[in-house]
């Protein structure tokens, strides 16, 4: 049932005001309650008092609601008010006159939610001092990536493959985060505070097909679906190549080795041999010269 949230926001109600409450589109008196369970009855109309504090009020369907003040001189009137699955579900804006329930959702006019953390919650403004705020949290909805829809720099989203995802530049439009290069989006987890995944940090977007590596970018392979080949392309010395394959690739993953000697602690790879890596595992190459890679980080 909806729970009755000011319809004129920014109102201010008169002191000692009266809240008339009738059925949509009708003058049958509509009942009210004190709580959501219809068992403590609201008096109709609902008397304000002398701060004209709105009391909580819940009913059944829509309602035809008339302010009248202390005088019985009618303030306004609207119709319908509520309805549906409920006002504070449909999370309107924040008022200041309505005294809230533990986990009740508001939002400001700025379009930021909050959700209380206390009963009988009321004249608490939710923006002020989010983080020490006693009364409201700031809450966050995760939404799925829209190709239309312009986000800013720290939105977070969520794709289809069920990866989170920040937003690392403003007016990010039409760029899947999914084959983004690193340039519009990264990971939205933060690698070096969690071990497990410490070695996605700033890999960017899953690459699912075969590709040229790029000096000084990481990358990531996803070979669930086939096998991904990676070119090493001309060298100069000093050239940095970082390479994780996903632990959920289930194909070959291999770094073509037609002219490079790659070498590690464990030995050598000859030119002509390709290199493999296996699901989970990662691989840092630098450049010792234009046909020499040395491994120097993971790999051994």
């Amino acid at each position: 049932m909806p729970r009755y949230i000011n319809p004129v926001p920014g109102y201010t109600y008169p002191p000692y005001g009266k809240l008339w409450f009738y059925k949509s589109g009708t003058n049958v008196l509509l009942n009210t309650f004190a709580d959501e369970f219809e068992e403590i009855p609201n008096t109709n109309p609902v008397l304000l008092g002398a701060l004209g504090r709105v009391p909580n009020i819940w009913y059944t369907g829509k309602a035809r609601v008339v302010l009248q003040d202390a005088l019985g001189e009618q303030d306004w009137e609207r119709d319908p008010v509520g309805g549906g699955g409920g006002t504070v579900g449909d999370f309107e804006v924040y008022d200041s006159s309505i005294s809230y329930d533990i986990n009740d959702i508001a939002k400001t006019p700025d379009g930021v939610f909050y959700i209380s953390l206390a009963n009988n919650n009321q004249d608490n403004t939710p923006s002020t001092t989010p983080a020490l705020n006693a009364f409201w949290m700031q809450v966050s909805f995760i939404e799925m990536h829209n190709s239309t829809k312009s986000y800013t720099a720290g939105n977070v989203v969520q794709t289809s493959q069920g990866y989170l995802w920040r937003s690392i530049t403003s007016a990010n439009v039409n760029n899947d985060p999914a084959i983004d290069d690193g340039t519009h989006w990264s990971p939205a987890v933060d690698g070096d505070k969690i071990t497990a995944i410490s070695s996605l940090t700033s890999f960017g977007p899953l690459i699912t097909s075969s590709f040229t590596a790029f000096a000084g970018q990481k990358r990531q392979i996803n070979a669930t679906a086939n096998a991904v080949n990676i070119v090493i392309p001309e060298l100069t010395i000093g050239d940095p190549f970082t390479l994780h394959n996903h632990v959920s690739s289930t194909f070959k993953v291999q770094v073509l080795n037609p002219t490079q000697t790659i070498t590690g602690k464990s030995g050598s790879i000859a030119a002509g041999v390709n290199m493999e890596l296996a699901a989970g595992e990662s691989v840092q190459l630098v450049a010792k010269s234009t046909t020499a890679l040395t491994i120097v980080g993971a790999l051994v």
